[in-house]
C-alpha cells in the first residue's frame, strides 16, 4: 500500500488552538497532475488515451511511469493490444523499456513512421515490377512475340 501522491511541505498548517487544519491543506490530487498534462503531438494524444483507458484513470501526466501510475505486466499486453491497432506490431518489451507517454509515444511514431515508409516503398517496387511485366509482355505482344 503505497500513497499515490506524497506533498512536500515546509509547514503543516495550524489552527488558532495549534491543531493541523485540514482544511488548509493542499490537495494530493494536484500533487499527482505537476507533470506535463498536455498532449505535444498526435502519437502522445493516443497513447495518453490508451492509458486512461488502460488504467481506469483520467489525472495521468505525460511523464508519468506506466507502473508508478498503478500499471503492471498484464494491463501492459492490454495496452500493446490498443497501440498495436494504431501503430502496427511491435514488441512488448518496448513498452517494459519506455514506460512514459512521452517515451512511449516518440518511439511509436517513429517506428510507425519508419514502418509505413517501409512498406510504402515495397509497395512502390512491386508497383514498378508490375508495370515493367506489364509494359514487356504489351512489347512482345506487339512485335509478335507472344
Amino acid at each position: 500500500m503505497i500513497p499515490a501522491a506524497f506533498v512536500t511541505l515546509a509547514a503543516l498548517p495550524l489552527t488558532p488552538n495549534g491543531k493541523v487544519d485540514r482544511n488548509a491543506l493542499p490537495d494530493p490530487e494536484n500533487a499527482l497532475t505537476r507533470g506535463r498534462q498536455v498532449p505535444q503531438s498526435e502519437a502522445e494524444r493516443i497513447v495518453l488515451d490508451a492509458w486512461r483507458e488502460v488504467l481506469g484513470r483520467r489525472d495521468i501526466a505525460v511523464d508519468e511511469n506506466f507502473f508508478e501510475a498503478g500499471g503492471h505486466s498484464l494491463l501492459l499486453v492490454r495496452l500493446q493490444t490498443k497501440l498495436c491497432a494504431v501503430f502496427g506490431e511491435f514488441p512488448l518489451v518496448d513498452l517494459f523499456r519506455l514506460p512514459t507517454i512521452e517515451t512511449m509515444a516518440q518511439h511509436l511514431a517513429m517506428t510507425s513512421d519508419a514502418t509505413n515508409r517501409g512498406l510504402q516503398a515495397a509497395r512502390d517496387r512491386a508497383e514498378r515490377q508490375r508495370s515493367a511485366k506489364t509494359r514487356a509482355r504489351s512489347m512482345r505482344q506487339y512485335h509478335g512475340g507472344e
